[in-house]
């Protein structure tokens, strides 16, 4: 019997801010060179973080984006379904830090609402989420259905149909993880059970990396390959999501 337990929301993050340093008897001839690097490259120096030069991929503006990335489940009283030997909330962990890394790499502030294997009460979550600023909030999980073990696919949850910008927003994330991990396409449903969704005011999406009750699904989950592409697609999702702004 699959195990399946009643609370699943969000997790913690980390900001890390890099700041240059420079000597002092070199302050003025630094700064020419920063300002002649930035005129020659294109490269733009925020906050101790250094954007990378134009491209579909990187932010490119004076304007760095937060990130709300959350792995449902966790601790040892919500573990989520087994998935393997492994279980729910150990796949959703592993996603969400995938999608962490990308993202960071790529220029955005990234806050990852559990980033160890811990649980998190939903109110705690969503106190994270809101202090840290979040502008989209993605939640990983994972799908179940006791009635049907053929049942395969990508799914996303908003919290209401009126919900433009999330139901724009789980379109893109959720064609994006199906294409890319050549997954059926299950669509969006609306849901107000989900705390982080009913109660954020941001654009926040539950995303469904696969589902633990099917053979096929689970063995794709278990694989390294498959998660590092689910975290690809997601990242790409969100890039597209800030740059249609």
């Amino acid at each position: 019997m699959k195990k399946l337990l009643a609370k699943w929301y969000l997790i913690k993050y980390s900001d890390r801010a890099r700041r240059p340093f420079l000597r002092k008897g070199f302050l003025v001839l630094a700064a020419a060179a920063v300002l002649i690097t930035g005129a020659v490259f294109g490269i733009k120096t925020i906050s101790g973080k250094r954007n990378n030069p134009s491209g579909n991929n990187t932010q490119t503006n004076s304007y760095i984006h937060t990130v709300a990335i959350d792995a449902s489940r966790g601790g040892e009283s919500d573990t989520g379904y087994a998935v393997g030997s492994s279980f729910e909330k150990d796949i959703n962990l592993d996603i969400a830090l995938r999608t962490a890394a990308i993202l960071e790499a790529k220029g955005y502030k990234v806050i990852l609402v559990r980033n160890n294997d811990s649980y998190i009460s939903p109110q705690d979550r969503l106190d994270i989420i809101t202090k840290e600023k979040s502008e989209l909030l993605v939640s990983i999980s994972l799908g179940y259905s006791e009635e049907d073990s053929e049942i395969s696919g990508i799914k996303t949850f908003i919290r209401a149909a009126s919900a433009t910008q999330s139901l724009g927003f789980a379109d893109a994330i959720r064609t994006s993880v199906a294409k890319a991990c050549g997954q059926a396409d299950l669509g969006n449903e609306v849901s107000s059970s989900y705390i982080l969704l009913r109660d954020t005011k941001i654009p926040a999406v539950v995303l469904q990396a696969g589902y633990a009750s099917n053979f096929r699904d689970e063995r794709k989950l278990l694989a390294a390959e498959y998660r590092q592409s689910v975290a690809a697609a997601i990242a790409d999702a969100v890039v597209s999501s800030f740059l249609g702004k």
